[in-house]
C-alpha cells in the first residue's frame, strides 16, 4: 500500500512538472528557438559534413565482402592485441575512422546476425565508441579551436584512452562463448551501397534530432538562469576555472558538439578548455550516450560496462591531453586563445535548406523496400 502511494504521488509530480515545464516553452520559445536554429547548425555545419561520408563507407564495408578481408588483414592486431575474434578487425578500425555510432552500430548488426556473442559486443563498447578524426581534426580543432595541432593532440589523447582500455580489458578477460558457424550476411556491392547509405541517412536523422533537441533543452537552461547559478555554484565549490568553464562543463555532458562549440565561444582556449574538450569527446555526453544504448534496443547485452567505460575513458583522454599539451602543446595554445572561432550560425535560406535535405532523407527511407 506504501509503494503504491509512493508511485501515485511520483506520477502526479511528473504530471505538474510537465505542465510546469509545457509553460515555461511557451514563455520562452524565442531563446528556445534560437537553441533549436544553434542545433541545425551544428548538425549543418558539423555532423553532416564530418560525419555522414565516413559513416557511409563504414557501413559499406559492414555490408560488403570488405569486411571479412579487411578483418583478415588486422586478425593478428586483433587477436593478439585486444584478445577479440579475427572478424572483428573491420569494426574495431571504423570505430575509429567513422565516429560515434559506426562502431556501435556495427556490433549491434553483428549480434543481431548472430555473427558475435552479445559478451563480445560488451567488451568491445567499451572502446569502439570514439569521435572520428575528421570531427576531431576539423570540427573541433580547425574550425571551433583555431588550430589543427590542437585538433591532432586530442585526436590523439581520444585514440589512446581507448586503445588503453581495450588492452587492459584484454588483459583481465574472461573466455565469452562465440557463435559456431557465423552465417555469411555479405551483400552484392550494389546492394551493399543502398544499404549503406539508408542505414547512414537514418544514423545521421538521429544524431542531429539529438542535437537539436539537447540544443534547445540548454537554450532553455540558459535563459532559465539554471545553468548559470549551477555553474556559480559549482565555481564556488570547487574553486578552478571560471563560472563559463563549469557551464561549458554542464553544457557538454549534456550534448558533446554543443558543448565544444560553446567552450570555443567563450573565447578562453587555454589548457584547461583543451583538457575538457578531450574528456568531452572520450565521455561521450548523454546524447550519444542514449543513441549507443537505443542502437542495441531488444539485444541481449549490457550497457552497464559501458557506462561504466565512458567515465573511465573521459578520464585517460583528459590526463594524456594534459600530457601531450605539456610536451608540445603550449606554443599552440598561446596562438590559439588569440584566434576566434570559425563557427557560424546560418542565416533562413540555410536553416530551409537543412529541413529540406533531411525532409528527403525522410524520404529516401521510406521510400526504400526493407527487404
Amino acid at each position: 500500500m506504501k509503494n503504491q502511494r509512493l508511485k501515485n504521488t511520483f506520477k502526479y509530480v511528473l504530471a505538474i512538472g510537465i505542465i510546469v515545464l509545457a509553460f515555461f516553452l511557451l514563455k520562452l520559445s524565442k531563446p528556445v528557438g534560437d537553441g533549436i536554429r544553434s542545433g541545425l547548425a551544428l548538425s549543418a555545419n558539423v555532423i553532416i559534413p564530418s560525419l555522414f561520408p565516413f559513416m557511409v563507407l563504414a557501413s559499406f564495408i559492414s555490408f560488403s565482402f570488405i569486411s571479412e578481408k579487411l578483418s583478415s588483414l588486422l586478425s593478428p592486431i586483433t587477436t593478439k592485441v585486444f584478445g577479440l575474434p579475427k572478424q572483428m578487425g573491420a569494426v574495431l578500425l571504423m570505430s575509429f575512422v567513422g565516429g560515434y555510432p559506426v562502431g556501435a552500430r556495427m556490433l549491434s548488426g553483428m549480434v543481431e546476425s548472430k555473427k558475435i556473442s552479445g559478451q563480445t559486443a560488451e567488451r568491445m563498447l567499451c572502446f569502439c565508441v570514439n569521435a572520428g578524426p575528421s570531427f576531431i581534426l576539423s570540427a573541433i580543432g580547425a574550425s571551433m579551436l583555431g588550430s589543427i595541432q590542437l585538433g591532432v593532440i586530442l585526436f590523439s589523447s581520444h585514440v589512446l584512452a581507448s586503445l588503453t582500455v581495450g588492452f587492459l580489458l584484454a588483459r583481465f578477460r574472461t573466455p565469452s562463448p562465440q557463435p559456431a558457424h557465423a552465417p555469411n550476411t555479405a551483400q552484392p556491392l550494389y546492394a551493399a551501397f543502398v544499404s549503406a547509405v539508408c542505414s547512414s541517412a537514418s544514423s545521421v536523422i538521429s544524431i542531429c534530432a539529438f542535437i537539436v533537441l539537447f540544443s534547445g533543452m540548454i537554450a532553455f537552461g540558459n535563459s532559465t538562469g539554471l545553468f548559470l547559478g549551477l555553474s556559480k555554484f559549482l565555481h564556488t565549490l570547487i574553486p578552478f576555472g571560471s563560472a563559463a568553464f563549469w557551464e561549458g562543463l554542464i553544457t557538454g555532458i549534456l550534448e558533446v558538439t554543443t558543448g565544444c562549440a560553446r567552450l570555443a565561444e567563450s573565447g578562453a582556449v587555454g589548457a584547461s578548455t583543451v583538457v575538457l574538450i578531450s574528456f568531452f569527446l572520450s565521455f561521450g555526453s548523454l546524447s550519444i550516450i542514449f543513441q549507443i544504448m537505443f542502437c542495441f534496443k531488444g539485444l541481449s547485452v549490457s550497457m552497464k560496462p559501458f557506462l561504466i567505460s565512458r567515465f573511465v575513458c573521459g578520464v585517460l583522454s583528459a590526463v594524456f591531453a594534459f600530457l601531450l599539451l605539456k610536451i608540445f602543446g603550449e606554443g599552440i595554445v598561446a596562438v590559439a586563445a588569440g584566434m576566434k572561432a570559425i563557427f557560424v550560425l546560418p542565416g533562413p535560406v540555410q536553416i530551409i535548406t537543412i529541413l529540406c535535405m533531411l525532409g528527403m532523407c525522410s524520404i529516401l527511407l521510406m521510400s526504400v523496400n526493407k527487404s
